[in-house]
């Protein structure tokens, strides 16, 4: 036991036992009396000598109480603290790690983490309310994200229903959030209250995650209890870290898998099973390393399948394990369907012969294997373009130096269908397009980090004339405008939206430039052709881990509910027209299916954790905070106030006196 102030406790004992002494040896007011026998005059002489100063006190069991009683608030004054669990601060922040690897269940029959997290929580809590009525209890969560769960309560009855509220999830962990949230909690609280005192944070966690650099403050004090097995403990888990789906490029018929398995116990014979829409495809036992392999052991594993329509791609590990939620991975394989492109061009006489510049273009186009390439003039376009049926059978519209007069033909074609225009771009909302006009020579600036530009130098790049496209003032917020080459103060290639559509404008014409020639051009044809028909999407599975924005393409804005292992309410959607939305980060794996997202069927989300950190289940005795080392504390350590014993005891001890003064005086 120590005490926490021992100097304000003896000046007090100081002043105190003198004063109580001093008031024992008072002599006695005596009134006179008739009293019927001399045999009371003995006593008299005693209690008068007793008092009398500088004389040996008489034994006297009224006085021992009082002292007793007085040490007990003297010792009570100077605080004493014996080890326990609770804080130096008079305010405790409950911070529980519902990460993913808090699912984990480290013993047969034992609970999870999570569930002895929030039990030690609960025990924390009570203990807090137990040792002064005055510390308050706050209690936060956090995995991907954190959570205030409570503020600062003395109540049991709101910091326990905090603390079960606390749900799992399948994310993993991020410690510096929740201490940056609980910094900014705990500083606006000292800004409203300068006593107010840092609070000491309690981390109930396993510690499975990243090292936290420059995440906490000065402020607050940082306690690790760690709700796990030892460090050095053998657990059994296996997990898939890596799972990608996707369509042969070249041949969208073949299917190509790739899978990572993540062992904690190496040699491990484990049984897999591959299914499409829930058909079991294939069934085989992979063996994860060998019994000398260092711990986490791992296995890649590769298939190649064909001749598979679109659905839900799952490998799953068919067997017990301590974590469950990384034993399945799924990804929504898209249908083998390459895109549909149109060019649309002039005529060319035959007198003039090929115009081999853009006949290049339809060279490079049909380089890129699309489901079905069609050359049309202004005028073919234009009349199927009537046909209702004509947006959902094209995906990409490509201008090829068509002139000015002719683009009212085409001005009813759907402006939901991406274009890739080089010269004049079609009609587009609040964009004004000028004559063409010669170029200088001067240098040309472009953005190389755009997926448009990867791997496309402009530096040979020769233009001799371009038009000069600007967007209006008032152009609508749906409207969007990008510069991504320039030069002589123009665009030479800009990427406009409209509402949820792209067109991507080139503003010169082939012939007037020397780019054909070049070898950056069929890499920018490309890369122009992949960015508007999002052709990625077409050959690899959609998946996105629990860390991941989640998104999916919606044909309508109302009448949507998806339903999962937790139901998920859509984000409140803005714009009229369809297109991808996002659905945030959804903190449970597993498989979504987005009702009423497409006109004729469902859509269906994968959600996978997809962490090695997670799947590991690590347990380290140290965590990172703030770049310094913070050991783990066992349960009863720490130091614990017990003040309020002693004034207990003290009262206890006047309670006592009273009897047996009242005893006397019966007597």
């Amino acid at each position: 036991m120590t005490f926490l102030a021992p100097f304000p406790a003896i000046i007090a004992a100081c002043i105190c036992v003198p004063a109580l002494l001093a008031l024992y040896l008072l002599k006695l007011r005596r009134r006179p009396v008739r009293v019927g026998s001399v045999l009371f005059w003995p006593k008299a002489s005693e209690d008068t000598q007793a008092n009398v100063p500088l004389r040996m006190i008489r034994p006297s069991l009224l006085l021992l109480l009082h002292l007793l009683a007085l040490a007990g608030l003297l010792f009570a004054f100077a605080r004493p603290a014996i080890s326990g669990d609770a804080a130096d601060s008079q305010r405790i922040v409950l911070l529980i790690d519902n990460s993913a690897s808090m699912s984990a269940i480290d013993a047969a029959g034992q609970p999870t983490r999570l569930e002895r997290a929030k039990l030690r929580a609960k025990q924390l809590a009570r203990e807090s309310r137990t040792i002064t009525g005055s510390r308050a209890v706050a209690v936060a969560s956090f995995a991907l994200s954190p959570e205030a769960r409570s503020g600062f309560t003395n109540a049991g009855s709101i910091a326990n229903a905090a603390i079960d509220a606390i749900e799992p999830t399948d994310q993993p962990g991020d410690l510096s959030a929740a201490l940056a949230m609980i910094e900014t909690l705990a500083s606006t609280n000292a800004e409203n209250d300068a006593t107010q005192e840092p609070p000491t944070i309690i981390l109930l966690s396993d510690g499975s995650f990243a090292a936290t650099e420059n995440a906490l403050a000065a402020r607050s004090s940082v306690r690790f209890e760690r709700i796990g097995p030892a460090e050095t403990a053998s657990l059994d888990n296996v997990g898939i870290t890596a799972f990608a789906v996707r369509r042969d490029a070249t041949n969208l018929q073949t299917i190509r898998i790739f899978a990572r398995l993540q062992s904690l116990q190496p040699g491990l014979d484990v049984p897999l099973t591959l299914a499409h829409d829930g058909n079991v495809i294939e069934r085989r036992a992979v063996r994860i390393g060998t019994a000398e392999s260092t711990s986490p052991a791992e296995y890649e594993l590769s298939l190649d399948l064909t001749d598979l329509p679109a659905g839900v791609m799952t490998l799953a590990i068919d067997r017990d394990d301590a974590l469950t939620s990384d034993n399945l991975a799924s990804a929504v394989l898209p249908p083998a369907t390459a895109p549909r492109i149109i060019v649309v061009r002039e005529a060319t006489p035959t007198s003039q012969g090929p115009r081999n510049a853009t006949f290049l273009l339809t060279d490079v186009l049909e380089e890129l294997r699309p489901q079905s390439l069609r050359v049309l003039t202004p005028a073919a376009l234009a009349q199927d373009a009537t046909d209702a049926s004509f947006a959902s059978s094209v995906d990409l519209l490509v201008f090829d130096s068509i002139s000015p007069s002719k683009l009212g033909n085409i001005a009813a074609s759907p402006q939901n269908i991406p274009t890739l225009s080089f010269g004049s771009p079609p009609s587009l909302p609040s964009l004004t397009v000028s004559a063409p006009s010669p170029v200088r020579e001067a240098s040309i600036f472009w953005n190389r980090e755009h997926p448009l530009m990867r791997g496309v130098t402009l530096d040979a790049l020769t233009v001799a004339k371009a038009r000069d496209v600007t967007i209006a003032d008032n152009a609508a917020t749906t409207t969007r405008f990008e510069a991504i080459a320039r030069s002589d103060n123009r665009p030479l290639i800009a990427l406009s939206q409209v509402g949820n559509t792209e067109h991507i404008l080139v503003t010169f014409d082939l012939i007037d430039s020397n780019w054909p020639l070049q070898a950056g051009f069929p890499i920018f044809v490309a890369n122009a052709a992949d960015y508007l028909t999002r052709s990625t999407q077409r050959i690899n599975a959609a998946a996105f881990s629990t860390a991941q924005l989640a998104s999916v393409m919606l044909a309508r804005t109302t009448g949507v509910t998806i339903a999962g292992p937790i139901d998920i309410t859509p984000p409140t959607l803005t714009q009229q027209q369809p297109g991808t939305i996002s659905l945030g980060h959804i903190p449970r794996a597993g498989i979504y299916i987005v009702k009423g997202a497409g006109p004729t069927s469902d859509r269906a989300v994968a959600i996978n954790l997809i962490n090695p950190l997670e799947s590991s289940l690590a347990s380290p005795q140290q965590v990172q905070v703030d770049g310094k080392p913070i050991e783990t504390i066992t349960t009863g350590s720490g130091q614990r106030e017990i003040w309020h014993w002693f004034v207990l005891a003290a009262f206890a001890l006047l309670a006592v006196e009273w009897m047996v003064y009242a005893a006397r005086v019966r007597a």
